[in-house]
C-alpha cells in the first residue's frame, strides 16, 4: 500500500508533462475532477429549506459529509447514498 505513494504507473497523457498516480482509482478522481473526464453521475443535497439544497456534488463520499455534518437525523442511505 505504502509503495503506491512512490510508484506511479497510472498515467494520465491528458496533462502536460503526464502526471502519474499511484492506482486507477486515483487517475479516475483526478480525470473526473480536473479534466472533467469519465464523469458518471452527480449527487446533491435534497432537503428542503437547506441553504445548500440542489447543490451537485461530484463525489458521492462529499455528498455524504454534508448530509453527516449538516443533516446528522437522516441517514444518507435513506437518499440513496
Amino acid at each position: 500500500m505504502h509503495m503506491k505513494y512512490h510508484t506511479k504507473p497510472h498515467v494520465c497523457k491528458v496533462c502536460s508533462p503526464p502526471k502519474g498516480y499511484g492506482s486507477s482509482k486515483d487517475l479516475r478522481r483526478h480525470q473526473k475532477e480536473v479534466h472533467r473526464l469519465q464523469r458518471e453521475e452527480t449527487w446533491e443535497c435534497t432537503v428542503l429549506g437547506c441553504k445548500k439544497m440542489g447543490k451537485q456534488y461530484d463525489r458521492k463520499e462529499n455528498c455524504k459529509r454534508h448530509y453527516r455534518i449538516y443533516h446528522p437525523l437522516i441517514d444518507p442511505k435513506q437518499v440513496g447514498l
